[in-house]
């Protein structure tokens, strides 16, 4: 109730797949050409979806929300993420937040080839984290940072949520 829901793009477990609300209070457009889907032999799967809310006094924003199977060999979803980023590196102007479930932990930065390129990707492309804390804990001995939000904007964040006046 009192959202709008893009289809989501669902993958082919029931654990894949993403969506998006957006509050019937602002204005936004769909951004297909901005959205990404990729499988592959059971073992390589991604999915990305975006959107762009239209703001009459303050720069647009483009969201979009990805989902990486934890599976996944980094080299295709690396390909596609620089597909997306060389069309949003032509929105001068706008605010860009990238928000998901990575399957990539970034607390294994350094330890971990395919986080460090991944990571490494989003700096290169003026990408930060906003969460650098433990987003899931299996035990004690296991916490991992896998869920993130990554933007190209300074802004007040309190544990990696946004607050309306950052994008006012």
């Amino acid at each position: 109730e009192n959202y709008h829901s893009l289809q989501a793009q669902t993958g082919t477990t029931s654990k894949s797949g993403v969506g998006i609300y957006v509050h019937n209070s602002l204005n936004f457009i769909p951004r297909p050409d901005l959205n990404f889907k990729y499988y592959e032999k059971d073992s390589e799967e991604f999915q990305g979806l975006w959107v762009e809310v239209v703001q009459e006094k303050s720069p647009n924003v483009i969201i979009g929300t990805i989902y990486l199977h934890p599976s996944q060999e980094i080299a295709n979803f690396n390909k596609a993420l620089d597909t997306t980023f060389k069309h949003l590196s032509k929105e001068k102007g706008k605010l860009i937040a990238i928000t998901g479930d990575f399957n990539l932990d970034l607390l294994k930065y350094g330890q971990d080839k395919k986080v460090t390129i991944f990571l490494n990707q989003m700096f290169e492309n003026h990408f930060n984290p906003c969460i650098t804390e433990p987003t899931r804990i299996i035990d004690i001995n296991e916490p991992s940072l896998i869920d993130i939000i990554f933007i190209n904007f300074p802004c007040h964040i309190f544990s990696g949520n946004f607050t309306r006046k950052d994008f006012l």
